[in-house]
């Protein structure tokens, strides 16, 4: 194995492992009963912090796959 291959299987298990760990503690924070909101925003915004997380977590893998694909081949400049 290279260190690709290393890099991208640490990569995904520490990914798995995020989401295997959000989901449990939002699974145990639900509320027994569901709460009262007094605005839309208030609707729309709190409690979104499950969803924040991910998209960022979204973002950064594009970014890291982007990263990959251009490989340090393609980093130099030079004609292949």
């Amino acid at each position: 194995m290279n260190h690709r291959s290393v890099l991208g299987l640490a990569l995904g298990v520490l990914f798995f492992l995020l989401v295997i760990l959000i989901l449990a503690l939002s699974v145990a924070a639900v509320p027994v009963a569901s709460p009262i909101t007094t605005s839309a925003g208030e609707a729309l915004w709190t409690g979104r912090t499950f969803e924040v997380v991910l998209q960022g977590i979204m973002i950064l893998s594009a970014i890291m796959s982007i990263i990959l694909l251009l490989g340090p081949g393609r980093l130099r400049g030079g004609v292949s």
